[in-house]
């Protein structure tokens, strides 16, 4: 029979060495769990972010080139034909004050920069009033005429897409934070004030 001294020794024995590196081992196991966790929780948080900011800022240059196209007077003839893939120029006319403004869109090729931009009557950029990064597409505008026949840039003559062209569409895949892949945003624009049937529609040369 142990003595009561003895037997107070036994119980207030601690853990062993042995016993305190397993509990160490299983803590550092769990907690690295848990860092991993967090850490591909933060990731997909982030990714998801930057995502949705794609897909407004995408959003918000479709809306901004759909008010420009529906308020062009007219559209204006670029030099080349194969311009028109990547640029729209317009002339925009305001109403109350009865000036007009001529401006463009064009997707730099360097920067995949989708921009707008104020011209002079040279056609000089004067300033820079838009920008869209991350811009992926090579060709974000595609040009049809009546009867849904697409004028191709690689085709038809410059002032024939500016005098036949009733309708625009839009493509824009763009990631302009990086991470996420590109989002898509696409409409179709009518133009105003634009009668089908000039005497220049339907000539390709």
């Amino acid at each position: 029979m142990l003595s009561p001294r003895r037997h107070r020794a036994h119980d207030e024995a601690g853990f062993t060495l042995v016993e305190l590196m397993i509990a160490m081992v299983i803590t550092s196991v769990v907690m690295a769990s848990l860092a991993g966790l967090l850490t591909s929780q933060s990731k997909a948080e982030r990714r998801l972010s930057i995502l949705t900011d794609n897909q407004e800022a995408a959003r918000l240059a479709l809306v901004e080139l759909q008010q420009d196209l529906r308020s062009a007077e007219p559209l204006v003839a670029l030099d080349t034909s194969t311009d028109y893939a990547s640029h729209v120029r317009l002339l925009h006319l305001d109403f109350t004050t009865g000036t007009k403004t001529l401006f463009q869109w064009r997707l730099d090729p360097i920067t995949h920069d989708l921009v707008r931009e104020v011209l002079d009557d040279t056609g000089a950029v004067t300033a820079t009033t838009y920008r869209l990064g991350g811009v992926v597409d090579t060709q974000p505008f595609h040009y049809f005429e009546q009867g849904g026949v697409e004028l191709s840039p690689t085709s038809a003559n410059p002032s024939v897409i500016a005098e036949c062209t009733i309708r625009i569409r839009i493509t824009l895949h763009a990631a302009p934070g990086k991470g996420p892949a590109p989002t898509l945003a696409e409409s179709d624009v009518e133009l105003r004030n634009r009668l089908p049937g000039s005497l220049y529609c339907g000539q390709t040369a």
